[in-house]
């Protein structure tokens, strides 16, 4: 079956919105993740990827959600990255090549 795209969006901590968006796009599934929250400076936007990276050193985490994200997403010959600048939230795409969905 097709992917058309789809919209999500809710309520996070501290007030923000999260979208999920999903689409098909030449041969591909593009899954974003947008949010209205503080943002991350283009000087982390690799570094997050890494295993135990925390930009928010406020947050409880131990800095590897995203890098497992990362490996997850590159053991399906896709692609991760982040769109991001300070002030402004934050929107991680991911995308997955399909050969059939």
């Amino acid at each position: 079956s097709e992917l058309s795209g789809h919209v999500r969006s809710g309520q996070i901590a501290g007030g923000g919105v999260l979208l999920i968006r999903t689409l098909r796009e030449r041969g591909n599934v593009v899954i974003e993740f947008s949010d209205t929250g503080p943002g991350i400076a283009a000087e982390h936007h690799q570094e997050i990827f890494e295993d135990f990276v925390r930009v928010d050193r406020t947050s409880s985490g131990m800095g590897l959600g995203l890098a497992i994200a990362k490996r997850l997403v590159q053991a399906h010959r896709g692609k991760i990255w982040v769109d991001s600048e300070l002030g402004r939230g934050a929107r991680f795409t991911i995308l997955l090549p399909v050969d059939k969905i």
